[in-house]
């Protein structure tokens, strides 16, 4: 039986470099689509989380204009609803937002995990604010905002399989804080302070 032919070396290597070439293009590819369909899925969801947000604390102003009393039982009342929801079903929703994001992408920079279910706390703290404003409360929506913009980042990617690394979740926050504060020029800040104090960290002093 005759023996096969075999290719030249340099025509194997050649066809190793385009099919690694290849594989690179096609993960850069799922990148860039995760990262513009997770900044416009975003987008969409800090502008309905703004425009709800007006809209609950019209509600208790409304309430207010008809009996001036009525903020006497329904804050007080409210607060305390909020904290035991808030206890019993998102634990991790304490906190304004934006230092959870950090630590997370630091601990994922570290070599550690990130949030287990960070869409589910996310959301579970823009129900709870807007909650809080609906009965009252004087609370921001910007770290929110940064919080769920970070989670929705991360869920875009996980969904389309892409390697999930710390300048997700910047990425992701840094979108919530342009986003939540109409600020371009500051989501760029915020994006490029955290690596940078990351490695002013690593440094040795």
């Amino acid at each position: 039986m005759p023996a096969k032919p075999t290719r030249p070396r340099w025509l194997r290597l050649w066809q190793l470099r385009i099919n690694r070439r290849a594989k690179t293009e096609v993960v850069d590819i799922h990148r860039r689509v995760a990262m513009i369909s997770g900044a416009v899925l975003l987008g969409l969801v800090a502008l309905a989380f703004a425009a709800a947000g007006d809209r609950a604390q019209r509600l208790i102003l409304m309430a207010t204009d008809r009996i001036w009393w009525i903020p006497l039982l329904i804050t007080p009342a409210g607060f305390a609803l909020i904290v035991w929801i808030a206890n019993r079903y998102f634990p991790a929703s304490r906190g304004s937002g934006i230092p959870q994001i950090i630590a997370a992408s630091r601990r994922l920079r570290a070599g550690g995990e990130g949030a287990a279910r960070p869409l589910r706390t996310a959301f579970g703290k823009l129900g709870l604010t807007l909650a809080t404003l609906a009965v009252g409360g004087s609370v921001g929506r910007e770290g929110p905002t940064v919080q769920v913009s970070a989670a929705i980042m991360v869920a875009v990617h996980r969904l389309l399989r892409v390697r999930i690394t710390a300048g997700v979740f910047i990425a992701g926050g840094a979108a919530g804080v342009a986003a939540a504060f109409n600020t371009p020029l500051g989501g760029i800040a915020f994006a490029i302070e955290e690596p940078a104090a990351a490695m002013s960290s690593a440094l040795p002093s």
